[in-house]
């Protein structure tokens, strides 16, 4: 199954880079050695607008976070991860490990337009946890089509 792992990041939270190594060991240990981990320096609010991010870094995992939060920042700001001696700058490597298992066993998702439970791999995946089913992309790109005729 196809996956695109990014990194949202701002140059003056250094959390960013353990985050990065910790994810492409995590991704290594689930069997995803094929995943390459990008990463998105962020440098003006307007490039975060519209896009999943909670802080930096802010890992994505096909543009959901990994970690995900209620709403999204609408400013530059690092982000805090629970450790064992209290806050820190990026998750550990167990909690990104746990969360992407617990992503894979997730595979049923409910299609944002009609309701219904569908396999991951039935939906297409939208910004900010939306989903939508093939045939309700199907009925939009039709009516999308005739608008413009």
């Amino acid at each position: 199954m196809w996956m695109r792992a990014e990194i949202l990041y701002i140059d003056s939270c250094p959390g960013w880079q353990s985050a990065r190594e910790r994810l492409r060991v995590a991704l290594d240990s689930v069997g995803r050695k094929d995943v390459p981990v990008a990463v998105t320096l962020l440098e003006a609010p307007a490039q975060a607008s519209g896009r999943p991010f909670a802080g930096s870094p802010t890992i994505l995992i096909n543009d959901e976070d990994l970690f995900p939060i209620e709403g999204d920042v609408d400013h530059l700001a690092c982000r805090l991860y629970p450790g064992q001696d209290g806050p820190t700058g990026a998750p550990t490597e167990a909690a990104i490990r746990t969360a992407l298992l617990d992503r894979r066993s997730s595979r049923q998702v409910r299609c944002s337009c009609c309701g219904r439970e569908r396999r991951r791999d039935q939906v297409h995946a939208l910004h900010g946890g939306v989903y939508i089913c093939r045939r309700c992309g199907l009925w939009v790109a039709t009516r999308l089509r005739s608008d413009e005729s």
